[in-house]
Formats: structure tokens, C-alpha cells, sequence
């Protein structure tokens, strides 16, 4: 009889018996289930490819610098066309060559003038424009061509500073709209518009001539004194804030237009003194002017209000 099956010891022996029984938890299915899960296959970190060094080639030198001088080339090309563009359709500074509108604007100032303005509204009472006098202070306007292309090419032409303009050049105080009755003075010696005083000592320092109504009954008929006068449809009423020396509306009543000037020849609103840095200030609307009733005129689109304008320059003022 064998030792390890018989006697006490055979009770000791451990039979195991695969019955296919699995315990559904606890560590035993844990440690069975990492038992026969397969282990990750390493992978190996992924080689980084460098790239050959190239040779340069006195070849390569060219090309590397004519790009570089093309593209400087091209910079500077965009920034002409863009200041040339501004210039044309946005912003343009203009030198004053007179004293006719101080202390406003002094000899040898440069003032910025913002062509949209008057795109996007309508002129009013009060604003500093630059103008030209084709039409009006320089005679009657240039007979415009007949082609759209050549009218076209002309404005632009003009805008860019190729051709020359129609007429001179100008920049005054607009005074009176189109409706409207001006007449200087009264017995304070003041502008009126509409019958309503003007008390421009927010921006002429001292008036010429004299304080008092016109005609005055020492001194007779002063250059001062105009009016009344109606203003016509598409005109404007200037002066210059030197009212002694100023060549504006008062100076020119035997020219066409009776003195007054056409809406349509405004170029754009001075808004600002760019030069010199000691007399840089911007250009608003002085407060008396809000005494006068406003005319209402509605916002017209961009190519109406151009259409208008071209009528206008074409319209013979009488």
C-alpha cells in the first residue's frame, strides 16, 4: 500500500477538478482576467527624418535676392496706390496761400480735407470748404464731354493731380444755404441769416470797417455791407473770416451767380490743421449757427447725389 494513499494522509490530498465554474468577482477573476489578457506589443519610437542639407548654388543667391528686391518693389508700389487712392476718394491736405481766413486758418497752414463729408450728408451753415470757382468766381465752367468714359476719366484725372482743375481754388466759410436770406448788417453790425443775428466772435477777432448798421450815415456804403439776398437753388453764400481783406461772396456779385457759389464745385470739408504742430486744431461748426433754422434734406445715395451734381455743373447760372 502506498504512503500517499493511504492511512490519514489520503484525506490531506487535494483533488482538483476543472468544472468550468469562474467566480464573476473579486480578485481572483481580476488576477485570472490580467492572466490572460496579452501584454501590449512595444513599439518603437518613430525615427525622426532629417533632411539632406542642400547646397547653395550662386544660382540659389540670385533668386533669393531678386525676391527680395521684388518684394520691396512691391511694398513700395502698394503704398503709392494707397496714398494715391486716399488722396483721390478720402483725404487731401491743401497749403493756405492768403490771409483771408484768419486767425482760423494762417498763412503757410496745411489743412486736411475729408472728401466724403458731402457724400454722406448734406453742406451746412458754418462748415469750412474748399472749393472751386469753375463756373461761378471764374468764370463760366468748361463744357463738359459729351462721353461718360471721358467725364470719368477727367474727375479722376483731376483728383490724382494729372490735369489741372476747372477753376482756382478756394476755401471759405459757407454763410447762407441754398432758400436762404442773407445780409450783413444790422444796427449791431452783424451777419444775419433769416433775420437772425450771427455772433461770429468765436471766430473773427476783430471785424473791419465798422460796428454798425448799412448804409451808415457818416461813411456811406462800406465793401461790408450785402444784401438782402435770396440765395439760389444749388448755390452757396461764403465769406472769409477776414472780412477786410477776404475775396469771397461780397467781392464777386457782378460775376456769375450773383456772388454766390455752386454746391456742386465743393471739393470737400477742412477738418483739421495738420501743419505746423504749433497751430494744429480741428475745424467744427461754430455754435451760433444753430440759432438759424435748419433746412431739412434727406441723405441721398451716393450715386444720386453725384448724378445731381453733374446736372448741376451743366446747368448755364445766370
Amino acid at each position: 500500500m502506498s504512503s500517499g494513499s493511504t492511512g490519514r494522509h489520503a484525506a490531506r490530498r487535494v483533488v482538483q477538478v476543472d468544472n468550468g465554474y469562474r467566480p464573476r468577482h473579486g480578485r481572483g477573476a481580476l488576477a485570472e482576467a490580467a492572466a490572460i489578457a496579452p501584454l501590449p506589443t512595444p513599439v518603437a519610437p518613430a525615427t525622426r527624418l532629417r533632411r539632406a542639407p542642400t547646397t547653395v548654388t550662386p544660382r540659389h543667391v540670385r533668386r533669393l535676392r531678386r525676391r527680395r528686391r521684388f518684394g520691396t518693389l512691391g511694398t513700395i508700389v502698394l503704398a503709392v496706390l494707397a496714398s494715391l487712392l486716399v488722396k483721390m476718394f478720402v483725404l487731401q491736405s491743401y497749403s493756405i496761400p492768403s490771409s483771408s481766413m484768419e486767425n482760423t486758418l494762417r498763412v503757410g497752414d496745411r489743412v486736411l480735407t475729408n472728401r466724403l463729408s458731402y457724400e454722406l450728408h448734406d453742406i451746412h451753415r458754418g462748415d469750412v470748404v474748399v472749393f472751386s470757382g469753375a463756373g461761378t468766381w471764374n468764370g463760366r465752367a468748361a463744357k463738359p464731354s459729351s462721353s461718360a468714359v471721358g467725364r470719368l476719366w477727367h474727375d479722376l484725372a483731376v483728383r490724382a493731380g494729372i490735369e489741372s482743375g476747372d477753376g482756382t481754388v478756394y476755401v471759405k466759410r459757407v454763410i447762407g444755404l441754398p432758400g436762404d436770406t442773407v445780409a450783413c448788417c444790422n444796427k449791431r453790425g452783424q451777419v444775419t441769416v433769416n433775420g437772425i443775428a450771427l455772433d461770429e466772435s468765436s471766430y473773427i477777432d476783430q471785424d473791419s470797417y465798422w460796428a454798425g448798421s448799412c448804409p451808415h450815415p457818416d461813411n456811406g456804403i462800406s465793401p461790408r455791407c450785402f444784401g438782402p439776398i435770396k440765395v439760389k437753388p444749388g448755390m452757396l453764400w461764403v465769406l472769409g473770416d477776414h472780412r477786410a481783406v477776404s475775396e469771397d461772396s461780397r467781392r464777386h456779385r457782378s460775376d456769375p451767380g450773383g456772388g454766390s457759389v455752386l454746391a456742386s464745385q465743393v471739393i470737400g470739408k477742412a477738418v483739421v490743421v495738420i501743419w505746423p504742430t504749433s497751430h494744429v486744431h480741428t475745424l467744427g461748426t461754430p455754435t451760433t449757427f444753430a440759432g438759424v433754422p435748419v433746412v431739412a434734406m434727406a441723405v441721398l445715395p451716393l450715386r444720386r447725389r453725384r448724378a445731381r451734381r453733374r446736372a448741376a455743373a451743366t446747368r448755364v447760372v445766370p
